[in-house]
């Protein structure tokens, strides 16, 4: 869930992530203000809780890899730009 309520889902990026990836959570936060009315938080990897959005870059984020190897998210070898959507 995005949004429900008055309330919005945390977007979570990884310290070590890319600065593109930081600034397009940003971007995210002020998106779903713009939708919404409510503007999302944007979160460390320290501040993660249940139901946030992980944003990273599959293979240079800390948040992201350890799901990966865990088996919790299912990325496609034959695509260059593995992504995934959904609840981790």
């Amino acid at each position: 869930m995005i949004a429900d309520s008055g309330t919005t889902a945390a977007i979570v990026v990884s310290d070590n992530d890319w600065a593109g990836v930081k600034r397009a959570a940003g971007d995210l936060c002020a998106d779903i203000e713009r939708v919404t009315g409510n503007r999302a938080d944007l979160k460390s990897a320290a501040e993660r809780q249940e139901g946030n959005i992980l944003a990273g870059t599959i293979g240079h984020s800390k948040l992201i890899d350890p799901e990966i190897v865990v088996e919790k998210l299912v990325v496609n070898p034959d695509n260059a730009h593995p992504s995934y959507y959904g609840k981790i």
